[in-house]
């Protein structure tokens, strides 16, 4: 396999962070490598629903957009908008609301 391709791993379902073919460069001669990622995930919040002293948590959507940017093969900038939705149901107490969220975050990671 060649060394610029992501490699999938099946064991837990992840990918490899692609190679740059060339590092940034200040001069503008290169960019390094960009990647644009989606993410949706949803969760259930409900714990043992079926008796009285259950937990009814409600449900939870998550929608992540990332903007990676791979200067070179050891250092990535990210940032990250995470769209969160919680639906309480119908057992929610009438004085709590269900919150949404936007969660914006930026890291830098530097790796060998």
């Amino acid at each position: 396999m060649s060394q610029h391709s992501p490699a999938i791993n099946n064991e837990v379902g992840g990918f490899n962070a692609p190679i740059p073919s060339a590092p940034f460069l200040w001069d503008g001669d290169s960019w390094g490598a960009w990647e644009l990622a989606v993410r949706y995930s949803k969760t259930d919040l409900n714990w043992h629903t079926s008796v009285a002293s259950g937990v009814f948590g409600g449900q939870e959507k998550v929608v992540t957009i990332a903007l990676n940017w791979y200067l070179n093969r050891d250092i990535r900038l990210t940032i990250d908008d995470n769209i969160v939705t919680v639906d309480k149901g119908i057992f929610a107490a009438p004085t709590r609301q269900n919150p949404n969220l936007n969660i914006v975050g930026v890291r830098r990671q530097f790796a060998n």
